[in-house]
């Protein structure tokens, strides 16, 4: 029986072994498909999304922008807000005989944000720093076509003539 010992614990340590990799690959896959599984819920939450536009102080764009994205991540409200952008595009001015770019406000004033729109995710917008509010008929904000934003993201990728 002693000779047997051994063997047996040999036995005893590979099943072990293999156990254990099954396990890890079992939790490695499970992970793996819940990334997958999340990023489609995220993919479809961004598709049920609809873009808006908010109304800052003119000239304090960025700041507003800044602040409202930070807030986003501290009240965690990436799965309902999903994307902040200043429609600017860059000009060539002439000034002193020499030719700068600079950054132009096409709608100074007016930040877009694609969110689902719900209480919460209209409060965290609302009471930002520096927004003035939503721009829509009465106090219900009103969303703006894919139409419209498509439109007005190629203007601020037009580049300006030379």
């Amino acid at each position: 029986m002693n000779s047997n010992e051994p063997e047996e614990n040999k036995q005893a340590e590979a099943t072990e072994a293999v156990e254990t990799a099954t396990e890890e690959t079992a939790e490695t896959t499970s992970t793996a498909e819940l990334g997958g599984a999340e990023a489609v819920l995220k993919k479809a939450a961004e598709d049920m999304a609809k873009w808006f536009v908010i109304h800052s102080q003119t000239g304090h764009e960025a700041r507003v922008k800044t602040a409202l994205e930070q807030r986003i991540l501290s009240l965690g409200m990436e799965h309902k807000i999903f994307q902040v952008v200043i429609p600017t595009r860059e000009i060539v001015v002439v000034k002193k005989g020499k030719k700068t770019k600079q950054k132009e406000r096409v709608f100074p004033g007016y930040i877009l944000i694609k969110m689902i729109m719900d209480d919460d995710s209209w409060l965290v917008v609302r009471t930002t720093e520096g927004v003035t509010g939503f721009i829509g008929a009465g106090l219900k904000p009103s969303p703006i076509s894919e139409k419209e934003v498509n439109a007005i993201m190629k203007f601020v990728q037009q580049e300006q003539p030379k």
